[in-house]
């Protein structure tokens, strides 16, 4: 009976072991590549005016700001993944007027206030690897800068005024670790004499996620058989312990 009992604690002791290695044993971890490509064209759009012979003009240049009556935008945003997964994703198209003042040589902002050009929009996809957003926002450059204008009519102050235009981006992949937030942004300036358009954001991007970390199957099989032999080597002792006990009483009765 020792030898049994000596042998069932030196398995326990083996099973223990096994756990203790079976934790120590790192969960699988996966990286995931995707690319992100970002653009915006633009055309202007004129008041009726006799000093042009288009009623639109290209992108990339420098306009005057009366003779603007709208932007013609086309907002593009796609991301590609290395590998099918399950994206949910969302955006909305967001116009941000700030007004600032020079205030100790610095910029102060005065004046904040938003506006919902598009409303956000809620997408499902199941085992693709990407999405492209191709959203067409035409932007009252007239109504913003009038609005701009009273505003210092208003109050009697002269302020620099900025439309921000953004197509705001969150993309959740529930097998990974981090959701995305990303935007395409574009500045115009509000003025009485000339504007331009800006982008202020970075047309392609490629990074490297981690993938939520899978169970390792040796981790399974460590714990799973320590476990055992820990469960095994508890029960034979219990088990021949009390047979020890009984042993005496049965000699007795025998006797």
């Amino acid at each position: 009976m020792k030898k049994l009992k000596i042998y069932f604690c030196a398995l326990g002791i083996i099973g223990l072991i096994l756990i203790i290695i079976g934790i120590e044993i790192k969960d699988v971890q996966i990286k995931y590549n995707y690319k992100i490509q970002k653009d915006s064209s633009y055309e202007v759009l004129l008041k009726k005016n006799e000093f042009y012979t288009s009623k639109t003009l290209a992108a990339d240049g420098c306009y005057a700001s009366k003779s603007i009556d709208k932007f013609l935008m086309n907002l593009k945003y796609g991301f590609c993944g290395s590998g099918s997964t399950n994206i949910q994703y969302s955006y909305d198209v967001t116009a941000n007027l700030v007004g600032t003042v020079n205030s100790n040589e610095q910029n102060s902002e005065i004046w904040n206030r938003n506006f919902i050009l598009v409303q956000e929009k809620n997408f499902k996809m199941a085992n693709l690897k990407g999405f492209a957003i191709n959203e067409p926002v035409n932007i009252d450059y007239q109504y913003f800068n009038n609005l701009a204008r009273a505003y210092e009519k208003e109050y009697d102050i002269l302020i620099n005024a900025t439309l921000k235009i953004n197509l705001n981006i969150k993309i959740k992949m529930n097998e990974f670790e981090k959701d995305i937030e990303d935007r395409v942004e574009i500045y115009i300036p509000l003025t009485d004499t000339v504007t331009e358009v800006n982008q202020n954001y970075q047309k392609n991007i490629d990074e490297n996620i981690t993938k939520k970390a899978n169970i390792s199957v040796k981790k399974i099989i460590f714990i799973a058989i320590g476990s055992l032999f820990i469960i095994s080597s508890i029960v034979v002792i219990i088990v021949i312990n009390n047979k020890e006990n009984k042993e005496p009483k049965e000699l007795y009765r025998k006797k």
